[in-house]
């Protein structure tokens, strides 16, 4: 039986030590890459907190929140919250808004690439249409008790493909379970106008 071709045998002799190599550095846990398929299309759009610019709200979460990793924002106490408007962290296209079956009532805005944010407990009267184009800081609401009757507040989440994840707001992870957070959600650039 005739012996393959030298330059064949070197390439597969070559893919086989590199394949190794590359076991042997993720198995101590060295890489840690993802296939490319995976990979995501683009970073997170840079979040600001969702009220005006240089006011300062609690936000928290507890264990038996519909997700830890949902906020509850307040700036003040009982009904001084009531009415406070509701700004978008980032610019985007509103695709749901109005009043879910439980009686919870909301806006959903996607930013592209997989990111979205949900706000909840507004005043019906005061929601963006869905089909709505918003830049970062336009008002989407006004705080109010919509589905948590005597509880103001706003209901927070930013969202990656459907699921709830950790805010980050100006690129700075929030701290769970409870932080006062300042907004930078201050002059909308112009360049800003949705997606």
């Amino acid at each position: 039986m005739p012996s393959p071709h030298p330059s064949r045998t070197t390439a597969l002799r070559r893919a086989i030590t590199g394949i190794a190599a590359l076991a042997s550095l993720a198995t101590s846990g060295l890489v840690f890459a993802e296939p490319a398929s995976t990979a995501p299309t683009s970073a997170a759009p840079v979040f600001q907190a969702p009220f005006a610019c240089n006011e300062t709200w609690r936000g928290a979460t507890r264990s038996g929140h519909n997700d830890y990793h949902s906020i509850d924002f307040n700036w003040g106490s009982g009904r001084d919250d009531y009415l406070r408007p509701v700004r978008a962290s980032a610019p985007g296209r509103v695709t749901g808004s109005g009043v879910y079956n439980d009686g919870v009532s909301y806006v959903l805005i996607d930013h592209g690439s997989g990111w979205a944010t949900r706000y909840l407990h507004m005043q019906t009267r005061s929601l963006v249409r869905a089909g709505t184009t918003v830049r970062r800081g336009d008002v989407v609401g006004k705080v109010s008790d919509v589905g948590s009757p005597g509880a103001y507040h706003l209901h927070y989440e930013q969202r990656r493909s459907g699921e709830i994840v950790a805010a980050k707001y100006n690129g700075v992870a929030f701290a769970y379970p409870s932080q006062r957070v300042t907004s930078r959600n201050c002059a909308t650039p112009s360049s800003a106008s949705g997606r």
